[in-house]
């Protein structure tokens, strides 16, 4: 994500968004599903009331892991 320019803040932002993905499931964002990230948006929405920003820091932390997974694992 350094090499792409993106800020200190953004980088930590969505590395949180990511462990309470890891969390939720215990187990690695690598192994998951995209129908389990987008249950586990669901549940942050509907029983979490997070906003709808939150989760599209989390769509995007997930969209980058594995854009970063299919170059070679390069993320930051």
């Amino acid at each position: 994500m350094r090499l792409r320019n993106y800020s200190e803040r953004t980088i930590a932002t969505y590395v949180t968004e990511l462990s309470s993905l890891a969390k939720y499931y215990q187990k690695s964002p690598a192994d998951l599903s995209r129908d389990q990230v987008k249950d586990f948006c669901y549940y942050l929405l509907q029983e979490k009331h997070l906003s709808n920003s939150t989760i599209n820091q989390l769509i995007s932390a997930w969209k980058i892991r594995c854009t970063g997974q299919q170059m070679g694992g390069a993320q930051d």
